[in-house]
């Protein structure tokens, strides 16, 4: 059911890329979920950066191109490991039922090289 909520997300928004990164359970990384085979991956990201911002003030935030991206922790790391590049994104967090964050809801690259905006954010 989220694989499609995400696949809609991405296409309203005119995402080229979407993941979900969960929170580990020692609460200091992240793993990305496979909507593959619906499970997390066993690789994890250290909450720094822009997801540590999000983590530690979740609210929606949305993008500037890649140059500001090229002095951030988290998309530094993420762009080496997976071989990538990420020139906009757009994130937001995901809620547990006591409103804790669980999860990171991350739209990247829009098409066209816009940039996203806060109507992406509703």
């Amino acid at each position: 059911m989220i694989k499609l909520f995400v696949i809609e997300v991405q296409r309203i928004v005119k995402a080229k890329d979407a993941r979900i990164f969960i929170v580990g359970h020692d609460e200091q990384t992240f793993s990305e979920f496979d909507f593959e085979t619906s499970d997390v991956m066993e690789l994890e990201y250290p909450i720094v950066g822009i997801l540590e911002e999000l983590y530690n003030n979740p609210r929606g935030i949305k993008s500037k191109f890649s140059q500001s991206l090229s002095s951030d922790e988290f998309f530094n790391m993420y762009e080496v490991v997976n071989n990538t590049t990420i020139s906009t994104y757009m994130m937001c967090p995901i809620f547990d039922h006591n409103e804790n964050i669980f999860g990171i809801l991350n739209f990247s690259n829009k098409e066209k090289g816009e940039l996203f905006t806060d109507n992406d954010l509703k």
